[in-house]
C-alpha cells in the first residue's frame, strides 16, 4: 500500500471516528486485530457494540459500500467473534 493510500484511509477512519461520535458512539478501538483480520473501528453506543469497515474513495463513481463485498463481511464478522 503506498503512503497516499495509507493516508486516504487514515482520514477516513478519523471522519468515521467523528461522524459516530457526534451522533453519541464511544470509540472503544480502532484499527483492531483479531482472528488475523483487522476491524477498522469497534464503537459502542448504550451496551450496543459495533464493528465498523471504514471504505474511503477519491471518487463518487465508486461508493464505497461497493467495497464491503460477502468475503469481506464475513472476515469482519470472524474478527468480531474473536473479540
Amino acid at each position: 500500500m503506498t503512503l497516499d493510500r495509507l493516508r486516504l484511509g487514515e482520514e477516513g477512519e478519523r471522519l468515521a471516528a467523528r461522524y459516530l461520535e457526534e451522533r453519541g458512539y464511544r470509540v472503544v478501538a480502532r484499527r483492531w486485530r483479531g482472528a488475523g483480520r483487522e476491524i477498522d473501528l469497534v464503537v459502542e453506543k448504550a451496551g450496543l457494540v459495533a464493528f465498523v469497515e471504514v471504505k474511503t474513495r477519491r471518487s463518487p463513481l465508486a461508493p464505497p459500500a461497493t467495497a464491503v463485498d460477502w468475503r469481506k463481511r464475513r472476515q469482519v464478522a470472524s474478527a468480531a467473534l474473536a473479540a
